[in-house]
């Protein structure tokens, strides 16, 4: 520590070994030395998190699913590979491409949409787990529409890489009939 100065910035750089280990511990301690004796706390603890060396991907790149009277659950699979000793977590983004995302209302998770849950939603993964599921409610209507798409996204990971395939293509299968039009007499 220069002279005048009452504190002073320690970096740590630690080095990836390759190795899958859980989190480790760095302590610093102050010693004393002549013409300075060191006051309480006389050290300090620094937690490494392991570098990410897991990944992270969607079971599958596409699907499809017939819309159902009454609606129908749909799982998006998640496959971990690799370190499974940390925690970890995903995001999952559900996108509007053609089918459009619901929130509750009076009518229930179905009130206006075509799938359930409508926005972002964060997986978390504990030690050991390699598999994991998010159940999407895939909405019925009685309104011809066609075939819809509904795009899954993974993004945002914590303690883990993303690998191919990180999007999902979900195809919604119409269950209603085209309305039919008189023919001109």
């Amino acid at each position: 520590i220069p002279a005048g100065a009452t504190t002073a910035i320690v970096l740590v750089d630690p080095i990836d070994d390759g190795i899958p280990e859980s989190n480790e511990s760095v302590v610093l301690f102050v010693q004393p030395a002549p013409g300075y004796n060191p006051g309480a706390p006389n050290a300090a603890v620094g937690t490494i998190l392991p570098s990410p060396s897991g990944t992270i991907r969607f079971d599958e790149a596409a699907r499809s699913v017939n819309e159902t009277v009454g609606g129908v659950t749909l799982q998006l699979n998640l496959l971990r590979t690799g370190d499974l000793l940390a925690p970890a977590s995903v995001q999952i983004v559900l996108g509007n491409a053609t089918a459009t995302g619901s929130v509750p209302g009076p009518g229930g998770p179905c009130s206006g949409g075509d799938f359930f849950p409508g926005g972002p939603v964060t997986i978390t993964l504990p030690p050991g787990q390699a598999t994991v599921s998010l159940p999407v409610l895939i909405c019925d209507d009685a309104v011809f529409e066609g075939d819809e798409v509904l795009t899954a996204t993974l993004g945002a990971p914590v303690g883990i890489t993303l690998a191919a395939p990180t999007t999902q293509i979900i195809t919604i299968i119409d269950n209603d009939a085209p309305p039919t039009t008189p023919m001109p007499s």
